[in-house]
């Protein structure tokens, strides 16, 4: 599917200066959207490099395909396929769709309809949205000061910045949150349940078809106290099934945990019970060594807090941890907001 920009209007932002904390999707995202209408973007992100944290996993970009097109512009668009989990694939109705298992029956409960939906690579997808962005590594905030007109950014390395206006999309566990709301009002709290990911590369042509067999990109699956998901991650050669890259998922009610690898993927298959086919074999096949992540799932209820005269904001998990992935309308608002109170003020 060819992607192309459904808003080609230039922006007037007479180069503001906006400082991003934070390098994940809804940071780039942002990024891209305010560089397109005129600000001036600079992103600050604590990792060393966009490939400091192996975990990877897939994100499906579905109702939000529209708010990306008027925010990214086109060479970005033109790459957005790179980031995607089987390029290879006709995306016909059944690739374009979602079933639901029943895993207690094994049977499907329903199919969900994604026309023009594309399963994403999120680490993939980070490198073409980095594209043409000015981003400083190993940048950890460690305060800020409001002045009358701008807004003074602290880092742990003792370098300091000046601002119009400053963006925290640092993820759930947000230092920028922390420092608006205080450290007890910012914390995340944990929310009782687990998820396992874990990205396998099986080296068997069967097993990977039989992941296949559920969906061509994604199933998922309801059963008692579990929930699960498997599917395609990479595919390097389209001929060679089994060179492929699958994944899993699992989540669960549980104790707080934080595992890895091999820990991860004993901790995970300890407990097969409510599992259906394929979702049961997927984990047991798991070949040792696999990447694999464990922990719990937090949330942050939101409060009101100081921005500043508008100079300070939240976006993404930072303003509202979610456990799915419905955050691009939070962009395009972000994005139109700051063009909108720069246009007031001109």
């Amino acid at each position: 599917m060819a992607i192309s920009n459904t808003d080609d209007t230039s922006g007037t932002a007479g180069g503001q200066r906006v400082a991003i904390v934070g390098a994940g999707l809804t940071g780039l995202i942002v990024a891209q959207g305010l560089k397109k209408h005129g600000f001036d973007v600079s992103i600050f992100e604590r990792d060393a490099s966009i490939d400091a944290r192996p975990r990877d996993w897939t994100i499906l970009i579905h109702w939000g395909m529209s708010t990306l097109k008027q925010l990214l512009p086109e060479h970005v668009l033109k790459n957005f396929s790179k980031a995607y989990c089987n390029p290879h694939l006709d995306f016909d109705e059944w690739d374009e769709s979602i079933p639901v298992f029943d895993g207690n029956t094994g049977e499907v409960l329903f199919r969900n309809s994604t026309p023009g939906a594309r399963r994403v690579s999120r680490r993939r997808f980070r490198e073409v949205l980095a594209d043409g962005l000015d981003i400083q590594w190993g940048k950890a905030i460690s305060e800020f000061t409001p002045g009358d007109e701008t807004v003074r950014l602290g880092f742990t390395d003792a370098s300091s910045y000046e601002f119009d206006y400053v963006l925290g999309t640092d993820g759930a566990s947000s230092k920028v949150r922390e420092l608006l709301v205080g450290p007890e009002k910012g914390k995340p709290l944990p929310s009782g349940f687990c998820i396992a990911n874990c990205n396998v590369r099986y080296g068997d042509a069967e097993k990977v078809a039989a992941v296949r067999k559920a969906h061509s990109v994604c199933a998922l699956m309801l059963g008692s106290g579990v929930m699960a998901g498997c599917g395609v991650m990479a595919v390097d050669d389209p001929k060679d099934v089994a060179s492929w890259e699958t994944f899993w998922v699992k989540i669960w009610k549980g104790h707080s945990v934080t595992l890895s690898g091999q820990e991860a993927i004993d901790y995970a298959k300890s407990d097969l019970q409510g599992l259906c086919e394929p979702f049961k074999s997927a984990l047991e096949w798991t070949p040792d060594g696999s990447s694999c992540y464990v922990d719990e799932m937090k949330y942050w209820l939101p409060s009101a807090w100081e921005t500043h005269d508008g100079r300070v904001t939240l976006a993404g998990d930072a303003a509202h941890p979610m456990l799915p992935y419905p955050q691009f309308e939070d962009k395009v608002f972000s994005t139109q907001s700051l063009t909108r109170i720069t246009t007031s003020n001109c």
